[in-house]
């Protein structure tokens, strides 16, 4: 079972890079925006 507790601590570790990764993402999708917004209305 040694293999079990292994893989759910990898799975734990990507699964956190992931949220990770798409935090980030949508953080610049958000300023990507807000620049966007802010260029046309100035």
């Amino acid at each position: 079972m040694r293999w079990l507790r292994l893989f759910t601590r990898i799975t734990y570790q990507s699964e956190l890079i992931g949220i990770r990764a798409l935090a980030a993402f949508v953080q610049l999708e958000l300023f990507g925006v807000y620049v966007m917004t802010f260029q046309k209305g100035g």
